[in-house]
């Protein structure tokens, strides 16, 4: 019985000292506690940007996504729809992608390695525009998001780091 609440006692001690979150006054819990005092509090790491509108990433190949919409409008855990976003792809010349263009989308929590749901759709509107639907997240924190692009000949793999709050 002993060993049993040593151990308890080891781990508990250590968890408490190599915690990495605490609490904000909302209840939700803050993995980056910012400065610690001034309520400053983000849940992803500062070099995942906040999501917003017209946001973008640019792909080896040259391949740039542009966030043009969302709903919601910053990417909420378990929306009730999902997350949508209707994005712009561009060519490394600036111009949009062909209206024969493929966009994938994959996605993954940076620190579990959790998808973002196997319903996923990405729908091309002809014009270098393209529908994502039902992007599910399943928590809180910094997501990686990759959008597959082929063009003719041409593949490019385009990473989007974002916080899901």
């Amino acid at each position: 019985m002993k060993h049993r609440q040593l151990a308890f006692a080891s781990i508990l001690a250590v968890a408490t000292a190599v915690g990495c979150s605490s609490s904000k006054s909302d209840g939700t819990v803050a993995t980056n506690p910012g400065d610690g005092d001034s309520g400053d509090y983000s849940i992803c790491p500062s070099s995942i940007p906040d999501f917003h509108l017209k946001m973008t990433a640019t792909g080896p190949a040259g391949y740039t996504v542009e966030i043009l919409d969302a709903t919601p409008p910053t990417p909420q855990r378990a929306a009730p729809q999902g997350n949508a976003w209707k994005i712009k792809v561009t060519g490394p010349d600036g111009a949009p992608v062909s209206s024969t263009a493929k966009v994938g989308i994959g996605c993954s929590m940076v620190h579990a390695n959790h998808g973002c749901g196997p319903n996923k759709t990405v729908t091309a509107n002809g014009d270098g525009t393209f529908q994502v639907d039902q992007i599910s997240f399943l928590m809180i924190g910094a997501w990686k998001i990759v959008f597959d692009v082929t063009d003719g000949a041409t593949t490019d793999s385009i990473e989007l780091p974002i916080c899901v709050q």
